[in-house]
């Protein structure tokens, strides 16, 4: 498979190459998901069923929290 120790070398930078994209796409997307707060199928459904209960006047909305 390899003829000359340049292959292995070459074929493990790529490798690690490879590897360090892989881990920076996923730290970037923890950092996004952290910074926006993105909701998942089950929270946007509680959130929306709130918001309608809200609309409908049987909750009234929360009128926020005294800075500290």
């Amino acid at each position: 498979m390899f003829e000359r120790w340049t292959d292995i070398v070459t074929s493990l930078g790529l490798a690690a190459g490879v590897a360090y994209v892989v881990w920076e796409i996923g730290r970037r997307q923890k950092q996004l998901r952290e910074l926006f707060d993105v909701l998942d199928g089950d929270d946007a459904s509680i959130t929306s069923s709130l918001e309608d209960l809200v609309n409908s006047g049987r909750l009234k909305p929360f009128a926020g929290a005294a800075s500290a």
